[in-house]
């Protein structure tokens, strides 16, 4: 009977044991089980009462759970280049499993009789004896092996667990269909312009792109947008990726007045959105002999075109003289040699491409002599 109860004791002690591996994330569950939660890592709660993190109103998140307005940047690794991490975010794709460094992993083992040690290697390297939950502050591919023992040495399998940290957020660039001008020190659009907001991300995957025209107010972007506002405009964007990586900086590209391309990085640009059309101005030099309603000239006269405009400023006149042909180019003063009715057309193109009313002016230009005789008169 001893021999027996010794036995079952034996078999026990060489019982397997299950150890798993959790994705700690605060206030926050993984995107499609990519993790499960587990408890908030204390050292990155210390982290974070030391980082200049606030968040003022909350609002609209693009996260998802947590909604927040602003956000200022955290003085912390995970700042890269106007990248800010929301929170612990882990996602996965299908393929891959992806977190950001504010993510911590915990180690959750269990024994039938008595647990030794649980141990965990990164990427290869030396066993380190598992104490607490640890994070990844590196970007770049993991894999975390695991394993436990018991007092009485049985060793369990190693387990992997493969993650990619992903601490920078998506890279943002508008563009427009037709370029916006830089003139001097200011920028110019026009509601003709269709513009579009192209963000990318190598790691997890854009999860959402907003913008603004007024500095204030986001959209989410859908598709290219026209901006139907006269005058002063402040252009905005920002994006988030799968796991939180957030910038609201982007890059504008655009055409200088020497119609050299240029590229724009900043938060915020102010264009004006330039929809006025020039005026034309369409006159001769000399006033004109009124008859029957004509305007009556001879060859002496010149007529001149002017266009004015106020914001980008004008880009072309064009005109067309007795309705032969398209419109060419104005390079300089208009005059008539024969005789006849002639007609002028012009008009003026500013440089975000408003086109002028077209200005007319007919003309009858007399170069006949007059014709005297003479009689005899008798009576």
């Amino acid at each position: 009977m001893l021999k027996r109860f010794l036995s079952v004791c034996v078999c026990f002690s060489f019982a397997i044991f299950i150890t798993s591996i959790t994705v700690a994330q605060d206030k926050v569950e993984p995107a499609k089980d990519a993790a499960k939660p587990a408890e908030e890592k204390k050292a990155d709660a210390k982290e974070e009462k030391k980082a200049d993190v606030k968040e003022e109103k909350k609002a609209e998140d693009m996260a998802g759970d947590e909604k927040i307005e602003t956000v200022e940047v955290p003085k912390d690794e995970n700042v890269k280049a106007g990248t800010v991490t929301l929170q612990a975010k882990a996602f996965y794709d299908g393929l891959n499993t992806y977190a950001n460094s504010k993510v911590s992993f915990k180690l959750n083992t269990s024994d039938n009789i008595l647990l030794d040690k649980t141990e965990y290697k990164v990427n290869g390297g030396e066993a380190v004896t598992y104490d607490k939950p640890f994070a990844l502050d590196q970007e770049g591919k993991y894999t975390i092996t695991y394993f436990a023992t018991d007092k009485l040495g049985n060793r369990e399998d190693e387990k992997m667990f493969r993650v990619i940290i992903d601490n920078t957020a998506p890279d943002v660039v508008i563009t427009s269909n037709r370029p916006i001008m830089k003139i001097g020190d200011k920028y110019f659009g026009a509601r003709t312009m269709a513009f579009t907001v192209t963000a990318k991300d190598a790691g997890a995957g854009v999860s959402r792109t907003d913008y603004s025209v007024n500095g204030k107010e986001y959209s989410e972007y859908v598709t290219s947008f026209s901006i139907l506002t006269d005058g002063d405009i402040e252009l905005k964007a920002k994006s988030m990726d799968n796991v939180t990586n957030l910038t609201e900086n982007f890059t504008l590209k655009l055409v200088d007045d020497a119609g050299k391309d240029i590229e724009i990085k900043n938060g915020a640009i102010k264009i004006f959105m330039d929809n006025v059309a020039p005026s034309i101005e369409l006159k001769a030099d000399k006033e004109f002999v009124n008859k029957d309603g004509k305007n009556i000239a001879s060859t002496e006269y010149k007529y001149s075109v002017a266009g004015t405009d106020n914001e980008s400023g004008i880009a072309a006149i064009l005109v067309r003289v007795d309705g032969k042909g398209d419109f060419e180019a104005y390079k300089g003063e208009i005059a008539f040699a024969n005789n006849g009715e002639h007609l002028i057309e012009a008009k003026a193109l500013d440089k975000m491409g408003n086109v002028s009313n077209t200005a007319i002016l007919s003309v009858f230009v007399d170069v006949l002599p007059p014709q005297t005789t003479i009689e005899t008169v008798t009576e």
